[in-house]
């Protein structure tokens, strides 16, 4: 099967900036280039420090899906190795699979995104 089931955006890695005190956002835009329609799913390392929303569906052929990455409020400590990954599933869908697509994983394709969390360190002058 093709890696070239789904367009992603962007393409590798998730960055979000610190201070980690409050939510943090970013988007992932999922884009079907093909001819048929794309399941997907989407995993991450780190299930309790982020919320993807929506974290699976299904997109129509040139339609595009804007996925929500929120990360949650938490304690930066520069010393931790904080490599979290996140893996988009994918794979073509037939009609009849629609109602079932969720639970079969054996023909997904996958994209994997670095996550990089970065702090700011704000100085008052």
């Amino acid at each position: 099967m093709s890696r070239n089931l789904l367009a992603v955006d962007p393409p590798s890695e998730l960055k979000f900036t610190g201070p980690f005190t409050d939510v943090k956002e970013n988007i992932i835009v999922l884009m079907n280039p093909g001819s048929k329609e794309v399941c997907f799913k989407i995993k991450t390392t780190a299930p309790k420090r982020y919320c993807v929303k929506p974290n699976c569906g299904i997109i129509s052929v040139r339609e595009e899906q804007k996925i929500v990455v929120l990360l949650h409020p938490f304690t930066f400590d520069p010393t931790d190795k904080n490599k979290h990954k996140f893996m988009v599933q994918c794979a073509e869908i037939t009609d009849e699979e629609k109602q079932r697509y969720i639970n079969n994983t054996e023909a997904l394709v996958g994209f994997i995104f670095n996550c990089f969390l970065i702090l700011v360190y704000y100085y008052n002058r």
